[in-house]
């Protein structure tokens, strides 16, 4: 008996093809990696002004020195702390949807 090419495919999309829990559990990973993957893009939009005003005033410190130098450094680096800051935010809220959906698929899988 000769196993044809078509009867083989049809045997491994078979095998391939995921249970309603499973396809649930991917479900829910893939829609936090999503929305994950956007708190992470929009923290970077929301720093990236910050992180441009910062350059700015640092290229003007340059230019003025002095005190109304140091007195400009000072306001770039607490523009590059708050764009430090709003990144980190975003990247702990991104992995704690990450973790929030873990903890869902396990209790998925613990059924």
């Amino acid at each position: 008996m000769r196993v044809t090419p078509i009867i083989l495919a049809m045997l491994f999309l078979a095998a391939c093809e995921r249970s309603p829990a499973q396809q649930q559990m991917h479900d829910i990973k893939e829609a936090a990696d999503d929305r994950a993957d956007k708190l992470e893009a929009d923290g970077k939009v929301k720093a990236e002004p910050l992180d441009t005003q910062a350059k700015a005033l640092r290229t003007q410190a340059d230019q003025a020195g002095g005190y109304e130098g140091k007195r400009l450094d000072v306001q770039a680096e607490a523009l590059e702390k708050q764009a430090d800051l709003i990144r980190a935010q975003a990247h702990d809220r991104a992995e704690a949807v990450r973790a929030a959906a873990d903890a869902q698929v396990k209790a998925l899988q613990s059924r």
